[in-house]
């Protein structure tokens, strides 16, 4: 069980949308070094963002929501009725699903 001081630290502070693993089919579309460079002080294009393989944009850093009760992020997928989970896990923010109301890492 998690502390209350660190449920509050996984709230205030999300993910980084670019460094979450995802399912066949999304990209997170993550700038080189270079390209983040090349656009500093704006962001890179495609940072904080998730691509379907169309190449279409379908979740962005803002829609990560925290859960509070099930201590997890919720990144809900634009056009679909899937909603990518992740939970902090020995340090790491892991892709989870549930699984007869436990969390367990995705496939």
């Amino acid at each position: 069980m998690t502390s209350l001081a660190d449920e509050r630290h996984m709230a205030a502070n999300p993910p980084d949308i670019d460094d979450l693993s995802l399912p066949d089919g999304y990209d997170n579309n993550n700038p080189s070094g270079f390209e983040k460079g090349w656009e500093w002080p704006f962001d890179a294009d495609g940072e904080g963002t998730i691509d379907n393989a169309s190449g279409d944009e379908v979740a962005k850093q803002d829609d990560l929501k925290w859960d509070p009760a099930e201590r997890v992020y919720r990144l809900p997928i634009e056009g679909s009725p899937d909603e990518l989970t992740y939970q902090r896990i020995d340090g790491e923010w892991e892709r989870v699903v549930e699984v007869e109301g436990r969390w367990e890492l995705a496939g």
